[in-house]
């Protein structure tokens, strides 16, 4: 079997090509500073249907890629469950999803990386044990690694390696969450490989 050959350099990810602010509010307006619960509100909302209903968290994270020569290897966490994943994070008040997507990734694997194109959202419900019920948005990017050592936040996770595209995409259906598979297949799509 040949092995995929690294993408060419391409477009460059535009923040006009998605909707990135917090919450749909412009940075300007974003609030900042000394008032901690108006930003906790900001940031996890209230839900489309006003108070009570459930709240909202969004996190973002990415599909991490890199050429080692002519050789294109891609990303995967080892959670702290066992679990194959991808890094992905909380946003903080006042970054945009791309922000908290390459923060993220550099603070769970030490790779610093460039953001090339969108790749999905995935959407569910949990139950927070002191907020209740929280809708989740987990924003996925297609990012492509600049620099950095690779090495595990251990706070957060037990594993990160680089995988051939196709040991990548057999690692996530063996042992990795099935609502990333979507996300996984999509990122090497974009990067010209079929599963």
């Amino acid at each position: 079997m040949r092995r995929p050959a690294c993408p060419r350099s391409g477009r460059s990810y535009r923040r006009s090509d998605v909707n990135q602010e917090p919450n749909g509010l412009k940075n300007k307006d974003f609030i900042s500073g000394a008032n901690k619960e108006v930003e906790s509100l900001l940031h996890y909302g209230f839900g489309k249907g006003g108070i009570g209903m459930a709240r909202t968290e969004i996190s973002a994270g990415g599909v991490v890629y890199r050429c080692e020569g002519d050789r294109l290897m891609v990303q995967l966490i080892t959670d702290r469950y066992g679990k194959i994943s991808l890094p992905k994070g909380k946003m903080e008040p006042g970054e945009t999803v791309e922000q908290t997507a390459l923060r993220e990734i550099e603070e769970e694997t030490g790779i610093r990386g460039e953001i090339v194109a969108p790749v999905d959202i995935i959407k569910y419900k949990y139950i927070h044990p002191v907020h209740g019920e929280v809708d989740k948005e987990v924003h996925y990017y297609l990012v492509e690694a600049k620099s950095g050592t690779l090495r595990p936040q251990v706070e957060e996770i037990s594993g990160v390696s680089w995988y051939d595209p196709k040991e990548a995409w057999s690692r996530q259906e063996q042992s990795g969450y099935d609502n990333n598979d979507v996300i996984v297949r999509k990122a090497l799509a974009r990067l010209g490989i079929q599963v």
